[in-house]
């Protein structure tokens, strides 16, 4: 039998996150991935990995001291991954590298109504989704802006066949993808809901990385099922209030970061003296004096046993 080490590799290499709810244990998995036999073995280990997950967590000093809420008078500082990102965004003017994308197929009746005040709750529920970055002497901050009505962009594509509505679906997301976000003024996301067929829409998100990364969409499509659920009942929302939000994170982290920082920047001039300040690559051609973002994918295929003595390497290190 694998380590429990190994079996969580190799649920997070199928996409199948695992998370601890109090002391519930979570999972986010498509259905295709998670088959039978791989149930059937989480319902068996489910003990083991939940006695893990709790020893990484009691061992972890981060996790283990309290976030409170930023004070309100404070500018509210960027976390090092955005800082890098917004620094990335100030060199080259028109940039949508950061632009990411992600569906969901929507089967059955839909209410668009109740799609719409769904969307709305999550938007006033998570203030990253409100936040802009503006420039302040230099310096990035962030400015939870206040809600504002939201209104879902819809596409009417129910008069083309099949193929051609994938198409213009796949055409407007390259598109909208492409299209750069202004970080200090605009709305960092942007929401479109494509009419297939009356049972048939498709949901297409377009977010800036600043305010989402791949596990925030699994988050959106959660809270967006149990909110649209408990609307069209008649209900209110179910979801208990977020006692801090990424603004009181990245504020937290800031301040370990004064505390540590010079000690993680001495560790790593130690490491780096004496590396040349260029890396020489022995590429086959000149280096174009203008960055551009074209690309290609090259593909090659690692034997079974170096992939098991690489991920070995990589759980040791």
């Amino acid at each position: 039998m694998k380590s429990i080490q190994e079996f969580l590799l190799q649920l997070s290499e199928q996409d199948i996150r695992l998370w601890l709810d109090d002391d519930s244990l979570r999972c986010n998995a498509s259905q295709d991935v998670l088959t039978v036999a791989l149930h059937d073995e989480l319902v068996q280990r489910k003990a083991e990995i939940v006695s893990f997950l709790s020893q990484m967590a009691t061992d972890s000093d981060e996790i283990s001291e309290v976030i409170l809420p930023a004070p309100s008078d404070n500018f509210l500082p960027l976390s090092p991954n955005q800082q890098g990102i917004w620094f990335v965004e100030q060199l080259e003017d028109d940039l949508a590298t950061y632009n990411q994308a992600f569906a969901i197929e929507l089967k059955g009746y839909l209410n668009v109504d109740v799609l719409e005040r769904s969307l709305q709750e999550i938007v006033a529920r998570h203030a990253i989704l409100r936040t802009k970055f503006v420039n302040r002497n230099g310096k990035p901050i962030q400015v939870i802006q206040e809600l504002k009505n939201f209104q879902l962009s819809q596409v009417d594509i129910s008069h083309l066949i099949e193929t051609e509505r994938q198409q213009e679906i796949e055409k407007f997301t390259i598109v909208e993808t492409q299209h750069p976000f202004d970080l200090a003024q605009d709305q960092l996301f942007r929401i479109s809901l494509f009419h297939l067929q009356d049972d048939s829409h498709v949901l297409l998100f377009i977010m800036h990385h600043l305010i989402a990364d791949g596990w925030s969409s699994g988050v959106i499509m959660r809270e967006l099922g149990i909110l649209y659920e408990a609307f069209i009942s008649g209900n209110l929302s179910p979801l208990p209030e977020l006692s801090i939000q990424y603004a009181d994170f990245s504020y937290w982290q800031q301040q370990q970061f004064e505390t540590v920082l010079e000690k993680h920047l001495n560790y790593w001039l130690q490491q780096l003296n004496g590396a040349s300040p260029f890396l020489q690559l022995p590429t086959d051609r000149p280096r174009q004096p203008v960055k551009t973002n074209s690309g290609q994918v090259e593909t090659l295929t690692i034997g079974a046993d170096l992939t098991r003595r690489l991920k070995q390497l990589s759980q040791q290190h």
